[in-house]
């Protein structure tokens, strides 16, 4: 790979060929709208094999998690959050329990979003839960966008320098990233509930 940024480090050899570039943009964008970080693995490889640019692999990941993702966030906006009123949901989730989740969303939504793009296995349920309970559509984008313009360069670049061995690093980083953070997340709020207990009834004596 050139260490310069010329147009063929930016698009790749295949600009020679117009029709064969565009068909293999849309590909990669088709791809990362179904499989997201294993798309833009992949879109690495093309760069490392000089089969397409950097910029152009990361612009059609880009493109296609943009689709995919706002797609959910709309679809569950507009056809999930009216099933939450009607039975059985209502049965299981009051109205004051919406309520109260949507009001921490609005507060915390935003911060979720953008480290779940980090987190795989977490982006579907938390871009659900943006569109359920209608999280504002342009603050969700632009968190959800900003993540995304950190992550997909970041992914592509990575599989481009290390070839097969992104699989290997990557699974693992999928295996054991969530259970650390949960894990970190419930001992940070144990120690806070414990600190707060003790500060409670040193406030008592």
């Amino acid at each position: 790979m050139p260490l310069g940024i010329d147009s063929v480090y930016l698009f790749g050899s295949s600009m020679d060929g117009g029709g064969h570039l565009l068909a293999l943009l849309g590909l990669i964008a088709l791809a990362a709208l179904l499989t997201e970080d294993f798309a833009c693995i992949g879109a690495g490889f093309l760069v490392a094999d000089s089969r397409i640019g950097f910029l152009a692999a990361t612009l059609a990941c880009v493109l296609g998690i943009g689709v995919g993702n706002v797609l959910l966030y709309w679809v569950a906006r507009y056809l999930g959050y009216p099933w939450l009123k009607r039975a059985p949901l209502k049965w299981v989730v009051s109205s004051r329990q919406i309520d109260r989740a949507t009001a921490w969303f609005e507060r915390k939504g935003p911060a979720v979003v953008f480290l779940t793009r980090f987190l795989p296995g977490t982006r579907v349920a938390a871009y659900t839960t943006a569109g359920l309970l209608r999280l504002d559509f342009w603050r969700f984008f632009l968190f959800f966008s900003v993540a995304v313009a950190l992550w997909v360069p970041f992914l592509v670049g990575t599989s481009a320098y290390l070839g097969d061995r992104v699989l290997e690093h990557f699974a693992l980083f999928q295996r054991y990233t969530l259970p650390i953070v949960v894990g970190l997340l419930a001992f940070l709020w144990l120690t806070m509930k414990l600190v707060r207990s003790a500060l409670q009834s040193r406030g008592t004596q």
